[in-house]
């Protein structure tokens, strides 16, 4: 599915379904905060992927320029 997608429980079913041929359901933390609530108690919990961003050039550019809009200080 694309991002932003609103799960609906025959989503769940489906991915459930397709998990029955796999080891395990991968997920990302944001599609997992969106699972959690339509995930059956009795199926195996998806594993979250925890992801990091890599910037190929100048990332310590580009981080220190968004840490300086993202930053709060204490005042």
């Amino acid at each position: 599915w694309r991002d932003h997608h609103h799960y609906r429980p025959a989503d769940v079913r489906a991915v459930l379904s397709a998990g029955l041929e796999v080891d395990y359901v991968v997920v990302t933390a944001k599609d997992a905060v969106k699972l959690r609530r339509l995930w059956p108690a009795e199926a195996p919990e998806p594993l979250v992927a925890v992801l990091t961003l890599c910037w190929e050039s100048r990332g310590d550019l580009i981080s220190e320029c968004l840490n300086s809009v993202t930053t709060t200080t204490d005042s």
